[in-house]
């Protein structure tokens, strides 16, 4: 075999194993993403079965909003609970969006 191909596998191999480990290392972290993205995705389509006719800017417009309004309630929840941590008030969050 030529030592260029040699050295060209080998990278690959070290390419390959790196984006594995990322998801080993970092599951947490991807799972975490996944799960935002999907409470994202069932908002946005319940959303539209709530208003059929909305165009894509008018989403974008209310989901903005609603972006808005949480970083309201955990400032609000920040300033009732001051010793809260971030985890706390996520998880606080998510209860409360799950009933």
């Amino acid at each position: 075999m030529n030592k260029n191909l040699k050295i060209l596998i080998t990278i690959l191999v070290i390419i390959i194993l790196g984006l594995l480990s990322r998801f080993v290392f970092f599951k947490d972290a991807v799972d975490e993403l996944n799960a935002e993205l999907n409470r994202i995705g069932q908002w946005e389509e319940d959303y539209k079965k709530e208003h059929p006719n909305a165009t894509k800017s008018e989403i974008d417009a209310a989901f903005k909003e609603g972006i808005k309004g949480l970083e309201e309630w955990k400032e609000s929840y920040r300033q009732k609970h001051p010793g809260a941590t971030d985890g706390e008030i996520e998880r606080t969050f998510n209860d409360a969006w799950k009933k």
